[in-house]
């Protein structure tokens, strides 16, 4: 079956002292930043794809923002858990999705600062979602469904969390 892809997507890789725009349809291989390590920013915009390569950001130690808007996937699935393994330099995360989420999702980074999250439906994150992310001051929850109330097990670990925004999307 062919995959269709929107044209007017956007991919920003920024090095710090240059920044590249690429624009048009994209296929997403696990060495897709293969070579990249000095990477520090990423943003990923209007890609809809079935399912996100377990290792895709295999490497990239010295990331520090990471923005996946419209991007992860358009089919009814689960992120990988491994996705945001390599990413331990990781400070601020912008995630819309409508992958459902595991509890180990986010577990590997432990220095997150910052984190953007827009999701179809709150009732369906797994309790302990954030357990892992003891260095989170900022969250910021968009949802497309009203929200009437939150399981308190969903701000477990997040003992240095300062700054708590929810709102609809």
């Amino acid at each position: 079956s062919k995959k269709k892809f929107l044209k007017n997507f956007t991919i920003k890789l920024d090095y710090g002292s240059e920044s590249y725009l690429v624009r048009g349809p994209l296929r997403f291989p696990e060495s897709t930043f293969q070579g990249a390590e000095s990477l520090q920013s990423i943003t990923i915009e209007n890609i809809p794809i079935e399912s996100p390569p377990a290792h895709i950001f295999r490497g990239l130690r010295s990331l520090k923002e990471l923005h996946l808007d419209r991007v992860l996937p358009i089919a009814n699935s689960t992120l990988p858990e491994s996705l945001f393994k390599d990413l331990e330099s990781l400070n601020e995360l912008h995630l819309s999705t409508s992958s459902t989420l595991s509890r180990d999702t986010f577990s590997n980074l432990r220095t997150l600062k910052k984190l953007v999250i827009v999701v179809q439906d709150l009732d369906k994150w797994p309790a302990g979602l954030f357990e892992k992310l003891s260095s989170l001051i900022e969250l910021e929850i968009l949802s497309f469904l009203s929200v009437s109330q939150i399981k308190r097990e969903f701000f477990v670990g997040l003992n240095r969390l300062e700054y708590l925004t929810m709102h609809p999307y």
